[in-house]
C-alpha cells in the first residue's frame, strides 16, 4: 500500500484527482445555481455532470501515464521488466475504476436526485419492477414529497416541513386533479424508490421532489417536477431568496404544479393559490412549529400543548395572522374533544376572530364546522357546513375526514362510506384510514364486510395493530369467536389501549396482574387517564366478592373525577358526563350519579350520535350500579340499534355486564334463547 502511495504521488496522481474533483465541484455549484435563472432544464445539468465524471476518468488514467502536472508530457517509464509494465496498467485501470465510482457517488444527488441512489436497488432481486404503472392505473394528479432538509442546523426540519405542508395547502382547492395527502407522502422521505414506482403506489401522474436549505434570513428551496408515466422531468426550478419571500416561492410552486399538470391557470385560482394574512417571518416560523406537531396523530388533550402554546405567541406577534386563528379553532377545539372543558372559550374567541378578518373566506367556514363538531357536538351543524365547501377545498383531507366523521354520527352511511374511500384516495398510505372505512363498514350494518376489508387492509400495512384487532373484534361480536380475540388485544399499542380494548372479555387476563400490568403501560403512554387504573381496580373487587375494597376505591375514583369536572355540569363535556355518572355510582354517591345521567341523556337527545362509544357504556354502568336494572337494560336495548352497539355476544362474554345482569329475567331469556 506504501508502494502504492508513493507511486501515485510520483506520477502527480493524487494532485491532478484533486485538482479535477475541486474544479468540477465549482463548475456543478455554479451550474445548479445560475442555469434556473435562465431557464435552461436541469437535464442539461445532469448532461455536464455525467461528462465531467468521464473526463475524471480520462484524466485520471493520463495523469498516471503521462506527467501532466509538468510542462513535458513525457510518457513514463516503467522501471523494470514488462510485467512490471503490465502491472502498472492494471493498477492504473483500478484506480481510476475506483476513484470514478466515488465521484459519481458524491455527484449523482446532483444529477440523478433519487433516481440516481434507486437505480442500484432496482437491480437487486428484492427491488420492485422498474417498469413505470400503466397509464390507466394513474389517475391525473400529483404527490409532493417531503422537501429534504439541508440546513446545518437541523432544527430547521420543522421549516422544510412547513413548507412541504404550504405548498399541498395552496393545493387542496384545486378541482381538476388529485393531490395526495401530507400522511401518505411523509413516508417516502429519503426513500430509494423510483419515481414511477412512487407514483404508481399512489396512483398519480405526478410527483414533486425537492429540498429546503435555510441560514438565518436566507432560504433556497430547489424543486423538480416529473411526469412518473413518461419518468421525465417537466419542470424545475431553484428559489434563492430571503426568509420573507418564503410566501411567495411557496405561491409560485404551487401556481407551477398547476399549469404544467394541467395546462392553464385561471386568474380565480392565481390569486386564491397562495393567499397569505401575514408577512411576519417570526410568527410564520411559530405556525409552522405548531402546525408540525399539531397535524400529528393527536389522542390526547395533552399533545395538544405545546403547538397552543407556539400559535398563542404567533397570533401576539401578529393578531391579523387568519390563518394561525383558524389553527388555534382546531387546536382549543381538540383540547374540548379531549375533555379539556376550560379551552372552549379559546376556541370560540378565536372563531370570532376568524369571522371578523376574514368572512369571506373558505377557512372561515372550515373553522365553523370543526367549532360544531368538537366543541359544540353538533354533527348535524358541522356536516352541514362542511359539506359546502367540499367542492372549493376538495384536496383538503381535513375538511373529508370531518364529513365523513358527521355523516358517520348521523347514521348518514351511504354519504359517510363515500367520504371515507375518497380520503384513502388521498391519503392511501394513512394506515387509519382503513380503520375508520372497516369501522363505518360494520356500523352501517355490513360487518362482515368490514372484517373483509380489515383483514385485507392488514397486508398492506404489517406492522399495523388496530386493523388486525378490528377485524378480531367484529368476529367476536357478531359471531362469538375468541380464538384470536387476546392475543389481538395484547398486541395493542398502550396509547390506543382505552380506545379499543375491553379488559373484561372472558378469556383476555386469566391472571389480574397481567391486566393490572396492561392498564398500567397505558396510562404511562400519556393516553389513559390514573382513573382508568382505578376504575380497573374497582371493577376487579367487585366481581372478585370484596365490596368494601370495590367501594373504597370507588371513591378514590370519584375523587379522581371531581378534580377534572367543573361547578357548571350544563356545561361539560359527554364523556365527562358519563365518567362523572359512573364513577358516582362507584362511590354510592347515587345522587351525583343520577344527576349527571339525567345530563349525559339531555345531551344525547338534542345531539344524537349514531356512533357506539365507550360514554353510553359508563352509563349504563351506572344505572346498574345503582340497581336501576329496568333502566339500565332499556339502554342496552336503545344502544343496540346504534352503530357498533353491543350484541348478544357482548353480554355473554363481558363479564362485568354479566354481573350486573345475572338472574335478570330478560337477560336470562336472552341467554338461553338461540342466536341468529
Amino acid at each position: 500500500m506504501t508502494n502504492l502511495l508513493t507511486e501515485l504521488n510520483r506520477r502527480n496522481v493524487t494532485r491532478v484527482a484533486l485538482l479535477y474533483a475541486g474544479a468540477s465541484w465549482l463548475v456543478i455549484q455554479i451550474a445548479e445555481t445560475v442555469l434556473p435563472i435562465f431557464d435552461v432544464s436541469m437535464a442539461f445539468l445532469r448532461l455536464l455532470i455525467i461528462l465531467l465524471a468521464i473526463g475524471f476518468i480520462v484524466t485520471v488514467v493520463l495523469a498516471w501515464f503521462y506527467d501532466v502536472a509538468r510542462d513535458d508530457p513525457t510518457r513514463h517509464q516503467a522501471d523494470g521488466p514488462p510485467s512490471r509494465r503490465g502491472m502498472n496498467l492494471t493498477i492504473g485501470v483500478v484506480l481510476a475504476a475506483a476513484l470514478f465510482a466515488f465521484f459519481v457517488n458524491q455527484a449523482g444527488w446532483i444529477a440523478f436526485g433519487n433516481d440516481g441512489e434507486s437505480a442500484a436497488a432496482a437491480s437487486t432481486p428484492t427491488a420492485r419492477s422498474e417498469a413505470a404503472a400503466p397509464e390507466r392505473d394513474l389517475v391525473r394528479g400529483v404527490a409532493v414529497l417531503p422537501l429534504e432538509n439541508l440546513s446545518e442546523a437541523q432544527e430547521n426540519a420543522f421549516f422544510a416541513t412547513g413548507v412541504h405542508d404550504e405548498i399541498l395547502t395552496n393545493l387542496a382547492g384545486i378541482q381538476e386533479f388529485r393531490v395526495i395527502s401530507r400522511t401518505s407522502v411523509r413516508g417516502y422521505a429519503g426513500t430509494k424508490l423510483r419515481i414511477p414506482e412512487i407514483a404508481r403506489e399512489l396512483g398519480v401522474s405526478h410527483v414533486m421532489e425537492g429540498s429546503v436549505r435555510r441560514s438565518q434570513d436566507r432560504v433556497r428551496v430547489t424543486v423538480l417536477l416529473i411526469d412518473a408515466l413518461k419518468d421525465q422531468q417537466i419542470w424545475s426550478e431553484s428559489y434563492d431568496r430571503t426568509l420573507v419571500d418564503i410566501f411567495a416561492i411557496q405561491s409560485d410552486i404551487a401556481r407551477q404544479i398547476v399549469t404544467n399538470i394541467q395546462g392553464e391557470l385561471s386568474p380565480e385560482l392565481y390569486e386564491r393559490i397562495g393567499n397569505r394574512s401575514t408577512t411576519n417571518t417570526a410568527a410564520y416560523d411559530l405556525y409552522l412549529r405548531a402546525r408540525s406537531l399539531s397535524l400529528s396523530d393527536v389522542r390526547s388533550a395533552t399533545i395538544l400543548e405545546e403547538p397552543l402554546a407556539l400559535i398563542e405567541e404567533a397570533l401576539r406577534m401578529d393578531p391579523g395572522f387568519v390563518e394561525a386563528w383558524v389553527e388555534l379553532v382546531r387546536i382549543c377545539g381538540g383540547m374540548v374533544w379531549w375533555d379539556r372543558r376550560q379551552h372552549r372559550a379559546c376556541a370560540a374567541d378565536a372563531l370570532e376572530q376568524v369571522r371578523v378578518l376574514a368572512p369571506e373566506s373558505p377557512r372561515r367556514l372550515l373553522a365553523e364546522g370543526v367549532f360544531a363538531y368538537r366543541v359544540e357536538r353538533d354533527y348535524g351543524e358541522a356536516f352541514e357546513t362542511l359539506r359546502s365547501l367540499q367542492a372549493e377545498l376538495p384536496n383538503d383531507v381535513t375538511l373529508l375526514e370531518f364529513i365523513g366523521y358527521s355523516a358517520r354520527r348521523l347514521g348518514r352511511w351511504d354519504q359517510a362510506l363515500t367520504a371515507m374511500r375518497e380520503l384513502i384516495r388521498l391519503d392511501p398510505n394513512a394506515a387509519s384510514r382503513y380503520d375508520d372505512l372497516a369501522v363505518t363498514l360494520a356500523a352501517s350494518g355490513a360487518w362482515q364486510e368490514g372484517v373483509r376489508f380489515a383483514r385485507e387492509s392488514s397486508s398492506r400495512f404489517p406492522d399495523n395493530r388496530v386493523l388486525p384487532f378490528i377485524a378480531t373484534d367484529l368476529e367476536r361480536q357478531y359471531t362469538g369467536d375468541l380464538t384470536r380475540y387476546a392475543d389481538a388485544m395484547h398486541r395493542l399499542p398502550p396509547e390506543l389501549r382505552v380506545v379499543y380494548g375491553n379488559v373484561w372479555i372472558d378469556g383476555v387476563f386469566p391472571d389480574h396482574e397481567d391486566r393490572r400490568r396492561w392498564v398500567a403501560e397505558a396510562v404511562r403512554s400519556g393516553h389513559a387517564l390514573s382513573l382508568f387504573s382505578t376504575r380497573v381496580e374497582a371493577t376487579y373487587h367487585l366481581l372478585s366478592g370484596n365490596p368494601e375494597e370495590a367501594r373504597a376505591l370507588g371513591r378514590e375514583g370519584f375523587r379522581q373525577m371531581q378534580v377534572m369536572v367543573g361547578d357548571d355540569w350544563e356545561q361539560e363535556t359527554i364523556l365527562n358526563l358519563a365518567l362523572l355518572a359512573t364513577t358516582a355510582a362507584d362511590a354510592g354517591e347515587g345522587k351525583i350519579a343520577r344527576r349527571a345521567i339525567a345530563l349525559h341523556e339531555d345531551f344525547v337527545a338534542k345531539y344524537p350520535d349514531q356512533m357506539m362509544e365507550h360514554n353510553h357504556i359508563f352509563v349504563l354502568h351506572a344505572m346498574a350500579r345503582l340497581g336501576d336494572l329496568d333502566r339500565a337494560w332499556q339502554k342496552y336495548e336503545s344502544l343496540r340499534e346504534l352503530g357498533l352497539g353491543p350484541t348478544v355476544w357482548d353480554l355473554r362474554q363481558d363479564a362485568v355486564l354479566r354481573f350486573y345482569f345475572s338472574g335478570y329475567p330478560p337477560y336470562e331469556a336472552l341467554m338461553t334463547s338461540p342466536i341468529n
